[in-house]
């Protein structure tokens, strides 16, 4: 009994921890970010947001790593380098499940 209590406080206090997202219907979404590139996103790029959003989701696919959203918002920043790992002024917002955290940090995102 004592070791389902700890359980049970273990995980109302992990739960706590869970950043929900906004009108979106996964239990525990994790909202992550990355800076959209001037060309070094592995995904590649498409011709309109709608695009990008879906060769993101593609690639998120083919990785395994189920999404519940993705949105690419502007992010107001002047575009004045044009590097390759450069912003274009949009990052991309995925909201996983916590368990693909770690898949996602390593394609350049990070836990807002």
């Amino acid at each position: 009994m004592k070791s389902f209590l700890l359980y049970c406080c273990f995980f109302c206090l992990m739960e706590g921890c869970v950043k929900r997202a906004p009108n979106c219907c996964a239990l525990s979404s994790v909202e992550m970010v990355r800076v959209q590139t001037q060309c070094a996103d592995p995904w590649g790029y498409g011709s309109n947001k709608n695009e990008s959003l879906e060769k993101l989701k593609n690639y998120l696919l083919k990785k395994k790593i189920p999404v519940a959203r993705i949105t690419l918002e502007d992010t107001g920043e002047g575009i004045t380098c044009y590097a390759c790992n450069c912003s274009r002024g949009a990052s991309f917002h995925v909201w996983i499940q916590g368990t693909y955290i770690h898949a996602l940090e390593g394609e350049g995102f990070t836990v807002k």
